[in-house]
């Protein structure tokens, strides 16, 4: 017995409507009731119905007036009408619009059913279909116009399907296609897959940070052996930079040309090249790109030279009352020159991606909603970071949220802005300005309690702090051996 009253249920059992297939003007469909309140017609989507049309036939039922309204489909009509389509394919029902209500609870059911239980289709899905399509003739820009979609997206892709590393990742471990497209870039470097396959699988909210160390490293080494190239062609002897110096190694600028020489002259370079100990050592800044050449002497003792402070008629000068250090101690403070090396590249390359967090943190229309309540903290606070972003006119804050202008440019869009706007500019001035003081050589070690905050607070917010940078607030320390700064490490940090 079937029931149509207001409690009538939908009869899964129930046969189809027999249905005739039609081409029909998508401007002359009327949209049915629906369950989607809000249709989302993304550029992507558009584009693709208006190269290809629509390819699923749209479900409408004749009004008793003959209009034809849809029943399910009302995405792709609107899309066919945007994209100026003539036609849609229509699967007209043999059942009249004004349903009794067994047939409308059947409607509302299978407009839910219809989209609730469709699937989006994974990255290991796109990346073996990807792979097929590469196997058919298509290229990566031929994809991406058939599919209608970026076509970074796709090359992304096609470098994944490339790689076995990178493929395996996403068939094996459900790797998504970013995080995969990283290892691909290295792929043919054993050392640097093995590390990211091991923090995929270990810290996998990382993995973006150890790619860019290993990004920077590359192109740190790619720069060092251009150059050391250049330098041995010309006959100089280029040594590896020493993490503390040999007791008889020495810039040139530290040195005299004899202990006879009066104290505070210098070594004339261009004489001293000359010199059987002369050599270079090569110091590349990350932040600049660019290339030092730190020239020495190997052993300024055995070549008569003499330490540029050392008192008249001595080549050094007075030892410590410590004395010489001994061999455990310069073993510790080899380590810590490691360390503070190695500590302070980690440090560059997480801020490429902490200020790439920021860039698009400074994008948003709304703040988080403890924002107000940090950023008045902050601001009341009044450390000397904060004075001197106030004294050098907001450059990182104008920078991050695309305002070159200085502060009356920031003032004009923070007056602009809605409240939610101006609480995200108004918190933009206060990370920036502690971003802004932060270190490579000195933050992770000894950071300040505004940039413990920052730090916190910036992770509360959703970044993933690299492994150097959550010293900031865990309390650790790397240090080892002797704690005093030394001239030695902050040059070849």
């Amino acid at each position: 017995m079937t029931t149509t009253g207001p409690g009538a249920q939908h009869d899964p059992g129930a046969e189809a409507p027999e249905a005739q297939l039609l081409q029909v003007d998508p401007n002359e469909l009327i949209i049915g009731v629906n369950v989607r309140a809000n249709v989302a017609l993304g550029s992507g989507f558009v584009a693709d119905i208006k190269r290809r049309g629509v390819r699923e036939p749209v479900t409408v039922v004749r009004r008793a007036d003959g209009a034809l309204v849809v029943r399910k489909g009302q995405r792709r009509v609107l899309a066919a009408i945007k994209a100026e389509r003539a036609t849609v394919p229509a699967l007209l029902l043999d059942e009249a619009e004004e349903a009794d209500t067994k047939t409308r609870i059947a409607t509302v059911i299978d407009q839910l059913g219809e989209n609730e239980h469709r699937e989006q289709i994974t990255d290991r899905d796109e990346l073996t279909a990807t792979q097929e399509l590469l196997e058919l003739g298509l290229t990566a820009r031929q994809i991406a116009r058939e599919r209608s979609i970026p076509r970074k997206r796709v090359e992304g892709t096609v470098v994944v399907a490339r790689s076995d590393a990178a493929r395996r990742a996403v068939l094996d471990t459900g790797m998504d296609l970013l995080h995969a497209a990283s290892l691909a870039e290295f792929d043919g470097d054993e050392e640097a897959m093995t590390e990211l396959l091991t923090t995929a699988a270990e810290h996998p909210h990382r993995l973006d940070h150890v790619a860019q160390r290993w990004r920077d490293q590359r192109t740190e080494e790619a720069a060092l052996a251009a150059r050391s190239a250049e330098l041995v062609e010309q006959g100089v002897t280029v040594i590896d930079r020493p993490y503390i110096y040999p007791d008889g190694l020495r810039q040139l600028s530290a040195l005299r040309p004899t202990p006879e020489s009066e104290p505070g002259n210098e070594v004339d370079l261009e004489q001293h090249r000359r010199c059987p100990g002369h050599a270079v050592f090569l110091d590349y800044s990350r932040r600049s790109g660019e290339v030092r050449d730190v020239e020495v002497c190997q052993d300024f003792l055995a070549h008569g030279h003499a330490e540029r402070l050392a008192p008249p008629g001595q080549a050094t000068s007075a030892p410590s009352s410590g004395g010489s250090m001994t061999e455990q101690e310069r073993k510790a403070k080899k380590a810590y020159g490691r360390t503070v090396i190695a500590h302070g590249k980690a440090w560059d390359s997480a801020t490429t991606l902490r200020r790439d967090w920021l860039h698009r943190f400074a994008t948003r229309r709304t703040a988080p909603k403890d924002a107000p309540v940090w950023t008045t903290q902050i601001w009341a606070s009044g450390g000397h970071s904060l004075r001197k972003a106030l004294d050098n006119g907001h450059e990182l804050a104008g920078e991050l949220l695309g305002l070159p202008g200085g502060p009356s440019e920031i003032a004009r869009a923070a007056q602009n802005a809605t409240p939610g706007r101006a609480t995200v500019i108004m918190t933009v001035l206060a990370m920036a300005a502690i971003e802004a003081g932060t270190d490579r050589r000195h933050t992770w070690e000894r950071p300040d309690e505004l940039q413990r905050l920052y730090f916190a607070q910036i992770q509360q917010w959703g970044y993933e702090p690299a492994e150097v940078e959550a010293l900031v607030t865990g309390g650790a320390s790397s240090r080892t051996g002797d704690t005093e700064d030394s001239p030695e490490l902050d040059e070849a940090a």
